[in-house]
């Protein structure tokens, strides 16, 4: 037989279960509940049980209170982005001629989304552009690197007179550059340039490049918001919407926004080591030879941590 100093000690958490498992423990003992004494974390003094539910319940109402504000400011954000696009593209919709159309394309985007510079230079116009400042000479090395462009670049190249077609060239600390085509397999007919002085406001992972490489490639509708797949928050994401009426130049259309928004999405997670994606990416670059897309490089972690520790 088991005698009583045999039995084995009661621990917190047979306590902890005993309490999860008879709730009706503090009716028939409802005086414990006022003689139990907490740490508060506020003020770290003894307070009752009671008062201790009472601050955890405060703070959830202040966490709820806070998400609740950022999802209104998201969403005010989300209406400002939906009017500018909607303006710029009811623009495009009713240029009715080719210098509104560029004028359209460079300073109403600029003045819209605030843009400090735009350039645009277009190649192969027909004789009666050909004075016009967006038809001006260009060189063939920036053909050339035109043509190898799939997507937008970020990053200012300095190493190429595309400064030069901006009037503070100087002061430009971070620029996209957009080619301009009809589909993937047609060659580049111009190029668009966007710049700023603030040396993040142009970057790689932009889902503004998004939505102005689909206005461009003839989607129906576009879109700039915050969150998306990715749930809600400080992410933005861009998307399209299209119009498939059976006719040739939907069939067209959709090839080249499909190529371009897909792959753009697949190449932002492939730089960002997502192993899907980078096993994904490199499939099309063998599958497309027009493709171009800078493959992500996987590092040593230790090497990494290494050197920051040597530098650090």
């Amino acid at each position: 037989a088991m005698s009583a100093n045999s039995l084995p000690p009661i621990t917190e958490d047979d306590i902890a279960e005993y309490l999860s498992n008879t709730p009706d423990f503090f009716e028939r003992h409802n005086e414990v509940l006022a003689t139990v004494q907490l740490t508060s974390p506020h003020s770290h003094r003894a307070i009752s049980l009671q008062e201790r539910q009472a601050e955890i319940l405060r703070g959830k109402v202040r966490d709820l209170e806070l998400k609740a504000a950022q999802m209104i400011r998201y969403g005010q954000s989300n209406v400002t982005i939906a009017d500018k696009l909607q303006d710029w593209t009811c623009a495009l919709l009713t240029a009715r001629d080719a210098d509104t159309l560029v004028d359209v394309a460079t300073l109403r985007l600029a003045a819209i989304y605030e843009i400090p510079q735009v350039g645009l230079r277009l190649w192969g116009v027909a004789d009666a552009f050909k004075g016009k400042p967006y038809a001006e000479s260009v060189e063939s090395a920036i053909k050339t690197y035109a043509d190898e462009l799939t997507d937008a670049y970020c990053g200012v190249r300095r190493d190429l007179p595309l400064l030069n077609w901006l009037a503070d060239g100087d002061s430009v600390a971070s620029m996209a550059v957009i080619p301009l085509r009809v589909n993937i397999e047609s060659p580049v007919f111009g190029l668009m340039v966007l710049a700023s002085d603030d040396a993040a406001r142009f970057t790689a992972d932009m889902a503004v490049h998004n939505a102005i490489g689909d206005s461009f490639r003839g989607a129906t509708w576009v879109s700039l918001h915050n969150g998306g797949g990715v749930g809600w928050g400080e992410v933005i994401n861009g998307g399209f919407g299209m119009l498939l009426d059976g006719s040739p130049e939907a069939d067209r259309r959709l090839e080249s926004m499909l190529f371009y928004d897909v792959n753009n999405g697949i190449a932002r997670r492939a730089w960002a080591r997502n192993s899907e994606a980078m096993i994904a990416i490199g499939r099309e670059l063998k599958r497309s030879p027009a493709l171009r897309v800078t493959q992500a490089e996987i590092a040593s972690d230790s090497l990494v941590e290494d050197t920051i520790a040597q530098v650090f």
